[in-house]
């Protein structure tokens, strides 16, 4: 269960960050981007 929420919340957080108007912007509770290399 607690799997499930956190990649849901990393997929939110991915999507958030591609559409971010800047870094740092538009992340769930204030967190950094998740790293994409």
């Amino acid at each position: 269960m607690l799997r499930a929420l956190s990649a849901i919340y990393d997929a939110v957080a991915v999507v958030q960050w591609a559409y971010a108007p800047a870094p740092g912007r538009g992340f769930i509770g204030g967190m950094p981007p998740p790293e994409v290399s």
